[in-house]
C-alpha cells in the first residue's frame, strides 16, 4: 500500500513539475487538435529535422508534430502545456538519443503514453558512431562545462552532418513505421527510396563543391563541437570549438581557455571561424577578433530555419553550410550546381 502511494505521489510531483515549468514558457505556436490526422498515424518528433525525415517517409499516411520547431534549440527546450497530450495521442515518439534531447525520456515517462519512444541514433551499431569528444589532443580546461563532461563518454548524436548517416536514420524510420502500420509498407518503402535518392544526389553535389577547397584550408573552428561526422565524410580537420562541447547549454570559456583557443587557431593556420545560428556567438567572435581571423556567416546544425531562411529543409541546410564553408575557405560553388 505504501509503495503504491509513494509511486503515485512521485508521478503527481513529476507531472506537476513539468506543468509548472511549462506555465513559465511562451504559449505554443500551434494547438494540437483533437484528431489532427483522421485515420493517419499521429507521430511526435523531438525537433525539426526529425520531423522532416518522418514526413518524407510517412507521406500522406502520417501527420507529424514536433516539440521543437524551426529556429528552436533541442538542447535547451523546456516542456509546454500541450506536450503531455501530444505524447498520449501519438502512435510513436521519435528522438535522436544520446542525450541530444535530454528532456525527452523524462517527458515520455511522465506522460505514461503507450506510444513507444524510439531513439534512432541509439538503434545504430556502435561501430558506426563517433565518440562525443573530438579534440582530445587539443584539450583545454573544462571548468566552465564540467557538468557536461559525461557527454564526452557518449557517442556523438549529430549524425546528420554526414548525409550517409542520415540515410541510415531514414532506414530506421521506414522500418519502425512499417512495424506500426504494415499495410502501408509499400508506401513507406517508395517514399523512403525517393528521399534516399535525393540524399545521394545531394551528397554527390557537396563532394563536388568541397573538392574545390585547397586541402591545406580544410580546417574548422566552430561554435560548438558538432562537426565530427562532417569532417570525417568530407576530409576536414576539426581544430576546435569555442564551447568545447556538443551541447549549446555549455557556458562560455574562461579567459585562460580563450587564450589557449587563440593560440590553437594561430598554430593551425585557421583564417576563418564558423559560428552557428541560435548559439551565443559572442565567444566565437571574441576569439576571432583577438586571433585576427574572419568570421563566416552562421551555419545551421541542430535545427532548420524558418521558411524564409537559408536552411528551411535538411537539403537546403546542408547546401547552405557547405556553400558557406567552401566559399570562406577559398573554394567555389558553380552556379549550375545550385
Amino acid at each position: 500500500m505504501y509503495f503504491l502511494f509513494a509511486k503515485n505521489l512521485f508521478r503527481l510531483i513529476s507531472l506537476s513539475a513539468i506543468l509548472l515549468l511549462a506555465a513559465c514558457q511562451p504559449p505554443e505556436a500551434e494547438v494540437w487538435p483533437e484528431n489532427p490526422g483522421g485515420n493517419r498515424l499521429q507521430i511526435v518528433t523531438s525537433f525539426s529535422l526529425l520531423q522532416e525525415w518522418v514526413e518524407a517517409v510517412g507521406g500522406d499516411a502520417v501527420v507529424v508534430r514536433s516539440f521543437v520547431g524551426p529556429e528552436g534549440d533541442p538542447h535547451t527546450y523546456q516542456a509546454r502545456p500541450g506536450d503531455l497530450r501530444k505524447m498520449v495521442d501519438a502512435a510513436v515518439v521519435f528522438g535522436i538519443g544520446f542525450e541530444f534531447e535530454s528532456w525527452l525520456p523524462r517527458l515520455h515517462r511522465s506522460s505514461e503514453t503507450p506510444a513507444p519512444l524510439i531513439l534512432l541514433a541509439e538503434s545504430l551499431p556502435a561501430e558506426s558512431l563517433l565518440d562525443g569528444h573530438h579534440c582530445d589532443e587539443h584539450e583545454h580546461g573544462h571548468d566552465h562545462h564540467h557538468h557536461h563532461d559525461h557527454l564526452h563518454d557518449l557517442p556523438d548524436p549529430h549524425l546528420w552532418m554526414d548525409i550517409r548517416m542520415t540515410q541510415k536514420l531514414i532506414d530506421l524510420i521506414e522500418a519502425e513505421l512499417t512495424t506500426i502500420q504494415p499495410e502501408q509498407a509499400d508506401v513507406f518503402a517508395e517514399n523512403a527510396k525517393a528521399y534516399q535518392e535525393k540524399l545521394t544526389l545531394l551528397d554527390r553535389q557537396l563532394v563536388s563543391w568541397i573538392s574545390t577547397v585547397p586541402e591545406e584550408n580544410r580546417k574548422l573552428f566552430t561554435g560548438h563541437d558538432v562537426f565530427a561526422y562532417f569532417a570525417e565524410r568530407f576530409g576536414f580537420e576539426v581544430i576546435g570549438s569555442a564551447l568545447g562541447s556538443a551541447s549549446t547549454e555549455t557556458k562560455d570559456p574562461g579567459a585562460g581557455e580563450i587564450r589557449e583557443l587563440i593560440q590553437r587557431i594561430r598554430d593551425s593556420g585557421v583564417q576563418v571561424v564558423f559560428p552557428e545560428a541560435g548559439s551565443d556567438s559572442r565567444a566565437v567572435r571574441r576569439i576571432a577578433e583577438e586571433a585576427d581571423v574572419a568570421v563566416a556567416p552562421d551555419l545551421y546544425t541542430d535545427y532548420l530555419s524558418l521558411p524564409d531562411g537559408p536552411a528551411y529543409t535538411y537539403t537546403e541546410m546542408m547546401r547552405h553550410n557547405v556553400r558557406t564553408i567552401v566559399e570562406a575557405l577559398g573554394g567555389t560553388v558553380a552556379d549550375e550546381d545550385e
